[in-house]
C-alpha cells in the first residue's frame, strides 16, 4: 500500500511540475505576444512606447484587475525559471557535454537567470507600483557592477558573445524549422499557420537577441553600462537603420512567437528528469 501511495505521489509531483512549466511557457507568450504588439503599434505611430518586457508589464498593470494578472504572469515565469534550469543542469533535452552542448545548457541557465529577474521585476511592479526604470535599467545595473571587478569588461564581452550566439541559434531554429522537433501538432488542424507563427517568430527573436547582443558587447568595448540596451533599443536601431516597416515586421515576428509559446505550453513535449 505504500508502494503504491508512493507511487502515486510521484505521479501527481511531476504532473504538478508539468503544468508549471507549461503554465510558464504561456506566460512568457503573454509578454512576447504584448511586447510584439505594442512596438507593432509603435512603427504605425499607434504607441508612445516600443515593447519591451517592462512596457508589458506596465501595460497589464494599467488594466483591470492588472495586478492579479500580472502576479499570475510572474508566478508563470518563475515555472519557466524551474524549466529551464532542469535543461541546464538536468540536461533534459540531452545537449550532452561536449562543447556546444555545454553552450546551449549555458544559454539555458542564463535564460533561466533572465526570466527569474523579469518575473522580480513584475513582482516589485505589482507591490511598488509604476516607479520608472525597467528591462534597460535593470541590464544596466547588473552590467555597472559587473564592470567595477579587474576584468569585468572580459565578462561582459563573454556574455556579449554568448547572446549574439543564442540570436544565431535562435534564428537558425527559425529558418531550418527545427523548433518543430519536439511540437507535435498531428492533432492540430492548424499546424501550418502555427509553424508559420513559429518561423517568422524565431527569426525575429534572433534578430533581436543579436542587437541586444551587439549593444552589450558595445558596453564591454567602452566599459560602459549605458551602452548594455533591451528590446526597445533594438527596435529603435532598427527604425533608424532600416525604416519603420522593417521595425514592425520584426516585432510582428515577436507577437508570431508569443504566439508559438502558447502552442508549445500545449504541444510541446516536456521532459523534467527527476
Amino acid at each position: 500500500m505504500s508502494g503504491i501511495a508512493s507511487a502515486f505521489s510521484g505521479q501527481s509531483r511531476d504532473n504538478w511540475f508539468e503544468k508549471f512549466a507549461r503554465f510558464g511557457l504561456a506566460s512568457k507568450g503573454v509578454v512576447y505576444f504584448l511586447m510584439g504588439t505594442l512596438s507593432v503599434l509603435a512603427a504605425f505611430g499607434l504607441s508612445r512606447e516600443k515593447g519591451d518586457k517592462a512596457e508589458a508589464f506596465k501595460f497589464i498593470y494599467d488594466q483591470p484587475f492588472g495586478r492579479l494578472i500580472l502576479i499570475g504572469v510572474a508566478l508563470g515565469l518563475f515555472g519557466y525559471v524551474m524549466l529551464r534550469m532542469f535543461q541546464a543542469f538536468k540536461d533534459t533535452e540531452n545537449k550532452g557535454s561536449g562543447w556546444k552542448g555545454i553552450f546551449n545548457r549555458i544559454g539555458y541557465g542564463m535564460s533561466a537567470l533572465l526570466y527569474l529577474a523579469i518575473g522580480a521585476y513584475a513582482l516589485k511592479l505589482v507591490f511598488r507600483g509604476v516607479t520608472g526604470g525597467g528591462d534597460s535599467d535593470s541590464r544596466q545595473f547588473v552590467v555597472s557592477k559587473v564592470l567595477e571587478y579587474p576584468g569585468g569588461e572580459y565578462v561582459v564581452g563573454i556574455a556579449a558573445l554568448i547572446v549574439v550566439g543564442m540570436g544565431i541559434y535562435q534564428g537558425s531554429r527559425g529558418i531550418t524549422g527545427s523548433f518543430m522537433k519536439k511540437v507535435s501538432l498531428v492533432r492540430s488542424n492548424m499546424k501550418d499557420a502555427f509553424k508559420t507563427a513559429g518561423t517568422i517568430g524565431y527569426i525575429s527573436r534572433g534578430i533581436v537577441l543579436v542587437i541586444i547582443g551587439y549593444f552589450l558587447l558595445h558596453a564591454a568595448w567602452l566599459s560602459n553600462p549605458d551602452e548594455a540596451q533591451g528590446t526597445g533599443a533594438a527596435f529603435d536601431f532598427l527604425e533608424n537603420k532600416f525604416g519603420s516597416f522593417m521595425m514592425a515586421l520584426v516585432a510582428l515576428g515577436l507577437v508570431g512567437y508569443g504566439v508559438f509559446c502558447f502552442v508549445k505550453a500545449k504541444y510541446q513535449k516536456i521532459d523534467l528528469d527527476f
